[in-house]
This record gives C-alpha cells, structure tokens and sequence, in this order.
C-alpha cells in the first residue's frame, strides 16, 4: 500500500531506532554519493521525502564530509544518520581512499550508517556465482539447494575449468 521511497524511507528510520541508544532525537540525514551520478534525481526525491516528514536531509559528497570532535559533517553541519550510495569500489580508488575523514567516522562507528561496507556482498553479482557454485553446494542444506537453484540465475566468474549446475 505504500510507494516504494515510503518502504525504503521506514526501513532506513528503522535502522536509526536500533541504532541510536538512548539518543531520542530525530537524526540529521545524509545521502552520500558523488555528485553528478546517474541515480541523482533519485536521491533527491529520497531527500524530498526526508524533509517531507519533518527531517533535517542532505545530498553529500562524501569527500566534502569531515570528521572532528567525534562527529561526522557535512554541507548542514552534523550528520547522524547516512544512507550511503557511494560505491565502494569508488570510495577506494587503486589511489587511495577518496573520502578519508567519511571513514574514518565510519571505522568509529560515529554514525549510523545504512548501507555500510559489510553489506557490500549483497550488493555484488559475485554473490551469485558463489551460491550457484557446485564447489559450494556443500555449505546448504538440500531443501536451500533446491530453493537456491529455482531463484539464483546461473552465474560463473570466468575462469578455467567447468562450469557445473547442467554442464553450461
């Protein structure tokens, strides 16, 4: 019964509630990416939406974000609640980390972060090849198996050898 953002947007609230603690106040909000990605009109009716229901929401760059005296900020002033949609793969360059002071509030757990670089498996198509590996069916339970062979689409990281599941 609800759009899609109004889910998302519950959800992400939800993640600051288990996070917070004792904070009862409601969280200044940050969408962080780089600026003049794709998905930016996105993001910004995901930003219109926060402050539709009274929140404090900015788009950041995330390597415009410091963090000082135990507290991460951005364009507004202090962030506690980020809904990451930087790339990881982006943030850490083969040069570097891009935006230095944003992790390191994250590695300090100075914020809640929706999003966060543990969930990056998920993200990633490699997830499939190891679910749909024969090297790996082991690991699940027969009834999995069988769930997992029906939903995941046959997935291979291209290497030598042969591929499994019906000989593809």
């Amino acid at each position: 019964a609800h759009p899609l953002v109004e889910r998302l947007l519950d959800a992400v609230l939800r993640c600051w509630e288990n996070w917070k603690g004792r904070r009862s106040d409601a969280p200044a909000v940050a969408l962080a990416d780089w600026p003049g990605v794709g998905t930016r009109p996105e993001q910004e009716a995901i930003r219109d939406r926060f402050r539709a229901r009274g929140l404090r929401c900015t788009l950041e760059d995330p390597s415009q974000m410091w963090w000082k005296g135990g507290a991460l900020r951005g364009s507004a002033g202090p962030v506690d609640l980020v809904y990451r949609r930087v790339v990881s793969e982006e943030l850490f360059s083969g040069s570097g980390v891009r935006a230095p002071e944003f992790v390191e509030g994250y590695k300090a757990g100075g914020f809640c972060c929706v999003g966060g670089f543990c969930t990056d498996p998920a993200w990633s198509k490699i997830l499939f090849a190891f679910i749909s590996d024969p090297a790996y069916e082991g690991w699940f339970e027969e009834r999995d198996r069988a769930v997992l062979k029906a939903c995941i689409p046959w997935t291979r990281l291209v290497a030598d050898g042969e591929a499994g599941w019906d000989g593809r």
